[in-house]
């Protein structure tokens, strides 16, 4: 899709442009993964400014330590980044004030593995790897899923995620065919654990908080929006505590956490927008504060991902794009008020739009080519083909509502008569497109992951 001439569109062209993640010789420090110890961003209104703690003496890992905290740079360039990294001692009080147990972890363990064995966890990662990874590329393979290492909390909401597709796996059809999924014991040791971790959050709190909110619903005819959108509130602040709302492209951390770190990002201000045009909410992100709200071809570094998928995710980062841009532009409440009863204007920003969509679809295959690829790739290009025909529908949607309103006259009606008929084609066209959408799907899509 082309960006334009201007410089933000430059930059981006650019940076979807560049090469992978590399280790360069500049020194790089681990940061989400060092020790026991948590990092949180330190930001620029608060006690200490940044530009001032540039000033102190760094050492060679290019941190300095005062009383229990350590302060860790990680850029030092036209805007300095810094991270406070604190012990897990430190939260210990607030942790039980709130009657939170630190060692939860071995009884969580044990209680998890009292569901689904070492090896039955196995092919449940699998499993995932198969199914949602490429939707949510969240994991690095420098820090893989481990069944051993990995936090309890994390793998329950992998376990969770995954069950409807254990009928698929040979050996655990036939070992579980008459079990219940137990995904209350595996909410329990999911939220028993979050509960704690959340006074001092890390990367994987944010992969299980993430993993919880596009879990499609365990009960038929039950909408979990209220508690969906609440719980990402919750992870977004989450997320801003580690500093994931900044672009860390040029930190001086190992090259597969920069990765790691862009996708996560995107892959939360993604969710942001889908979920809020699902749930008819304002967007919770904006990117003037969330810099990293598309993806590059430099994000696929240590993802473990084809180049199949990653063309699908570019794509995906397209239309979310748009989507953005579309709930920005016709259904923010500013918006509204002043476009609901001007059908001229309201058309206008609605055709500035409209070829965006039609620009990012042009790119993918058709839908007949999709069914003969692999499961995971179906998956992706499902979800483009789907994110299209929510984004034309809404579109229309915009178009005709000032025909809609009470305080339209016939009057008004009639002075715009051609502009009314061609909202109405218009709306005609994206029902249609859907409907041709939905009839394109068969027994194979009944096998991919469909968030929410």
């Amino acid at each position: 899709m082309s960006q334009g001439s201007s410089p933000s569109g430059a930059a981006n062209s650019a940076e979807r442009n560049s090469p992978p993640h590399q280790e360069s010789s500049r020194p790089a420090h681990l940061l989400d993964t060092d020790g026991p110890t948590t990092a949180q961003a330190s930001g620029m209104t608060a006690d200490i400014d940044p530009f001032l703690l540039s000033m102190f003496q760094f050492n060679s890992e290019r941190k300095f330590g005062f009383n229990k905290l350590t302060t860790q740079s990680v850029s030092q360039e036209k805007v300095p980044v810094h991270f406070s990294l604190a012990q897990p001692s430190v939260f210990r009080d607030s942790r039980e004030e709130v009657g939170m147990d630190l060692a939860l972890g071995d009884s969580a363990q044990h209680t998890l593995e009292s569901l689904f064995s070492i090896e039955t966890g196995q092919r449940l990662l699998a499993l995932y790897k198969e199914y949602v990874a490429p939707q949510y590329p969240i994991f690095a393979l420098s820090n893989p899923l481990d069944t051993r290492k990995s936090p309890p909390y994390l793998l329950a909401a992998v376990y969770s995620i995954v069950q409807p597709f254990v009928q698929l796996d040979d050996i655990l059809f036939i070992e579980r065919a008459y079990d219940t999924p137990p995904y209350a014991q595996l909410s329990r040791i999911v939220w028993r654990e979050l509960f704690a971790e959340l006074h001092a959050p890390s990367i994987p709190v944010i992969q299980a908080l993430l993993l919880i909110v596009v879990r499609p619903p365990t009960t038929d005819h039950l909408s979990e929006a209220a508690w969906k959108w609440n719980l990402f509130g919750t992870l977004v602040a989450a997320a801003q505590t580690l500093g994931l709302h900044q672009n860390p492209k040029t930190w001086h951390i190992p090259g597969w956490q920069i990765s790691q770190r862009r996708r996560i990002s995107w892959t939360l201000y993604a969710t942001d927008k889908w979920l809020a045009c699902a749930f008819g909410k304002p967007p919770l992100l904006h990117p003037n504060n969330w810099l990293v709200d598309s993806l590059s071809n430099c994000d696929s570094f240590d993802a473990g991902i084809s180049p199949e998928e990653l063309s699908y995710l570019l794509s995906f980062s397209c239309l979310t794009s748009i989507l953005s841009k579309s709930l920005q532009k016709l259904f923010s409440l500013r918006a509204l008020g002043l476009l609901i009863s001007e059908p001229s204007a309201t058309s206008a920003l609605a055709q500035e739009v409209l070829t965006e969509p039609v620009a990012c679809r042009a790119h993918l295959p058709s839908a007949q080519d999709a069914t003969g690829q692999r499961k995971e790739t179906l998956a992706l290009k499902t979800a483009c083909e789907l994110g299209y025909a929510c984004i034309m529908i809404q579109i229309s949607r915009a178009t005709i509502r000032p025909y809609l309103t009470a305080a339209e006259t016939q009057e008004d009606q009639n002075g715009t008569a051609d502009e009314y008929k061609h909202a109405r084609v218009q709306a005609r066209t994206a029902v249609r497109e859907a409907v041709e959408f939905i009839e394109t799907l068969d027994l194979d899509h009944a096998n991919i992951f469909c968030p929410i």
